[in-house]
């Protein structure tokens, strides 16, 4: 990857909806080689998928808490494949420290965030959460 890669990807996280020529004109190139050079990263992994970003509190999930999720004698993996079918959790990383968990929850109140929080001490494996709630998102940023 080079620096003209790089640019094309920051524009595509920023607006994935920017057309080839869009592009080109940002990064001096025409829009079948921005194509030729998106269609590469593609093939090499480097662009997994495209998405969007939606506003949570408009589609009434305006609260989000990270939780740290302490094991017993499971995987983390194991764990994760549990934690998948949970609609609420966003994310799902394996840390380092006191913890082996930490997921991303979004839901629309405290009490619907309390039942999902009784529902992760029920998956077995789990001995001990650590909820913090967000009070505001100062940033968040496509990664590039």
């Amino acid at each position: 990857m080079d620096a003209v890669d790089k640019k094309i990807l920051s524009s595509l996280a920023s607006d994935s909806k920017l057309s080839y020529s869009q592009i080109g004109e940002k990064v001096n190139l025409s829009a079948p080689a921005v194509h030729a050079r998106v269609k590469k990263m593609e093939e090499a992994g480097v662009i997994q998928n495209y998405s969007i970003r939606v506003n949570p509190l408009k589609v009434a999930k305006g609260l989000c808490a990270f939780i740290s999720v302490g094991i017993g004698p499971v995987t983390c993996l194991s764990i994760a494949e549990k934690l998948k079918v949970f609609p609420e959790v966003e994310e799902c990383h394996s840390i380092a420290g006191e913890d082996c968990l930490l997921i991303k929850v979004r839901t629309e109140t405290t009490p619907e965030l309390d039942e999902v929080i009784f529902r992760i001490r029920k998956v077995p494996g789990v001995t001990r959460t650590l909820t913090t709630i967000v009070l505001s998102s100062l940033f968040e940023r496509p990664f590039v």
